[in-house]
């Protein structure tokens, strides 16, 4: 679903915002610099944690003065900090929230401080997710982040980032070496500042420092952080749920930097928890869900020929592989089976396009690994999910070949009218499975 841009001028400048969702809660997301307004749509774990904020909130978000869609000035400057909340103020006018909640995440969160201090009154509460006050360490009062040597940005350096597609490998664990992600990120990076502005911004990402500001902060304030994060290390959270009157700490697991990325769904979660007091999502322990099943075929036959070092070698291929389309495309990891992985989608279709682009990954590393998919009510038991319908995806993997991915007929009907191919592969009767199942073969998709 397309979401409309909107403008509203500060300064003579126009300031780009969309606002997605009509929950009772208005969140403002003070986002890093490099997410695209529009183009974050196009990455489904931007997207569906976006859309899952929305389902209980009115989302406000807007690109920066200088950045992105939002009028540009000088494009080989920078703005500073001041004036990007005199945007975010801008911004929460033009939509009428006269009392929002702020989520302010990697450079957004020195950004979000700053509103929240200044306008404590238009402050409903405060959320921070994977960053800090400061950057750079300033030994001995506060030696966590980059030493000044490290976080030495020079424009050599910017025009490598810019022109060839690397970084991200300390913000996305999973898909910082997937070509995909990195054709994107670096895309988005262009579309979004000049090098020169871009080497202006880390510039002054380096010397932001709002540490002097918190002790002014007096809204509730929920901090989340991941525990290994590179970027903004957890010890910096630490230090502000140390110095603020009215703020909880909750650590994760991982080091993705951006809030939407790796195991998201709890960040997501968190939220939900502090802004509605329940995490409304979860009523039940049986749910609907897309499950994905891989398979490495012949295994144990593959293992005995290669010898354990190679095959092991092999698997880590597979895993990070699988781990990398997963994160893309918006799912989540159950459990790593050794051969396989059991995975969730939030839909049938995104589950079939995973499918898809895993295929391509392990084909261009002579893996030969079979898929099956299915939709149906399962037991979430912890972190697991159980029940027949579990067992049944499972199962389906007996009818598929190396390369292919196979799907139930339920799954078929789900996705009518998506343009995916699919060719029969007939009724099957499944061990400990009532009834015979359809099972088809996805093929190219329909013209």
């Amino acid at each position: 679903m397309a979401h409309p841009v909107r403008y509203v001028s500060v300064d003579g400048i126009d300031i780009a915002y969309q606002v997605v969702g009509d929950g009772p809660i208005d969140l403002v997301l003070v986002d890093e610099w490099s997410t695209p307004l529009e183009a974050r749509w196009e990455v489904p774990a931007i997207a569906s944690r976006l859309n899952r904020l929305a389902s209980f909130a009115r989302v406000i978000s807007f690109d920066k003065r200088g950045i992105g869609l939002s009028g540009q000035g000088d494009r080989n400057r920078i703005a500073t900090p001041e004036l990007w909340v005199r945007d975010l103020v801008a911004v929460v006018d033009a939509v009428g929230a006269e009392r929002p909640v702020i989520l302010g995440a990697h450079e957004g969160g020195p950004i979000a401080m700053m509103y929240a201090a200044s306008l404590p009154e238009r402050t409903d509460a405060l959320i921070l997710v994977n960053t800090g006050p400061k950057l750079v360490a300033e030994p001995p009062d506060y030696p966590f982040g980059y030493t000044r040597h490290e976080w030495r940005p020079d424009i050599e350096g910017i025009l490598h980032l810019w022109e060839s597609g690397a970084g991200g490998e300390g913000l996305i664990s999973a898909t910082a070496h997937d070509p995909w992600w990195r054709e994107w990120y670096a895309r988005a990076r262009r579309q979004q500042a000049s090098p020169t502005a871009g080497l202006a911004l880390m510039k002054m990402l380096g010397e932001l420092d709002v540490r002097s500001i918190v002790p002014s902060i007096t809204a509730p304030t929920l901090i989340v952080h991941r525990k290994d994060a590179q970027y903004w290390p957890v010890e910096g959270a630490r230090w502000l749920a140390d110095r603020m009157d009215d703020a909880s700490l909750v650590e994760l697991e991982g080091n993705d930097g951006y809030w939407w990325a790796g195991d998201a769904d709890r960040v997501v979660d968190e939220i939900e928890q502090c802004l509605l007091g329940e995490r409304v999502s979860i009523t039940s322990n049986r749910c609907l869900a897309t499950m994905v099943f891989t398979d490495v075929v012949d295994s144990t036959r593959t293992t005995a020929a290669m010898g354990d070092h190679a095959w092991r070698a092999l698997l880590d291929v597979h895993d990070a592989a699988t781990i990398a389309e997963v994160e893309r495309h918006g799912g989540t990891v159950v459990k790593n089976l050794g051969d396989g992985f059991l995975l969730t989608f939030d839909g049938p279709a995104a589950a079939i396009r995973a499918s898809n682009d895993m295929q391509a990954a392990y084909e261009r590393h002579g893996l030969p690994v079979r898929i099956a998919v299915h939709t149906g009510e399962v037991e979430q038991r912890g972190d697991d999910l159980t029940g027949l319908a579990v067992n049944l995806t499972s199962r389906m993997l007996d009818v598929a070949q190396g390369g292919q991915v196979v799907v139930s007929g339920v799954v078929r009907g789900l996705v009518a009218g998506s343009g995916i191919g699919f060719s029969p592969l007939g009724e099957h009767c499944f061990k400990g499975i009532p009834d015979a199942w359809d099972v088809h073969c996805v093929c190219e998709d329909e013209s």
